[in-house]
């Protein structure tokens, strides 16, 4: 009996005999192999960023910790998380026969409405393509194009969230980093022209 059904059984009423094709089934119960999935790939994603940003090399300005020291930081406290979270989650669910477990829903959940396991593996692929195409696109564009991806994912439909609020994060975040702090930020087209802009004034 699939958790789409109208009348799922318990986990404690079909052992492991019943496949789950949903992550969350009408009680409440989460398939941890999903919740391991995820954290797995998080803490796999930080190692990378860890091992490679040691290729960074130093800028014009120097960085009392490295040009390497905040991303390698990053990494750390991502690995150090997902680790964290992974024992935690084997911990608790030891003494479970089933590969469904309770969730860690609350009332402002939805009842019925199963997780996804695409999503959070979607954004982690939007992730690595905005690190592909920001040198070409520049920082704005790039940036609210995954904000566009991400809350399309959440399944948001008013043009003005989906739309007028990436953009303004976008620009606002360029405008305090990159403007006002002198952070480096990949520059394209509408970059350059706000540059042009703001010298103007």
């Amino acid at each position: 009996m699939s958790a789409s059904s109208p009348n799922p059984a318990r986990p404690e009423e079909v052992g492991d005999t019943s496949p789950m094709t949903q992550a969350v089934n009408d009680y409440g119960y989460v398939d941890r192999r999903i919740d391991i999935a995820v954290c797995v790939a998080v803490f796999l994603l930080g190692l990378a960023i860890f091992v490679l940003s040691g290729d960074i090399r130093q800028g014009s300005i120097r960085d009392p910790i490295g040009p390497d020291g905040w991303p390698k930081l990053l990494g750390i406290l991502m690995m150090l998380t997902m680790g964290a979270n992974i024992l935690r989650r084997l911990v608790f669910w030891r003494s479970e026969q089933s590969d469904m477990v309770s969730s860690d829903g609350d009332k402002d959940d939805m009842p019925g409405v199963p997780s996804s396991f695409v999503r959070p593996f979607a954004m982690l692929g939007a992730g690595f393509v905005w690190v592909l195409v920001v040198p070409w696109t520049g920082f704005i564009v790039a940036t609210s194009a995954i904000l566009i991806f991400g809350l399309a994912l959440m399944r948001v439909r008013t043009p003005g969230k989906l739309l007028l609020v990436p953009l303004l994060l976008s620009l606002g975040a360029w405008l305090m980093f990159g403007a006002l702090f002198g952070i480096r930020l990949h520059a394209g087209p509408i970059e350059h022209a706000l540059l042009d802009l703001l010298s103007g004034i």
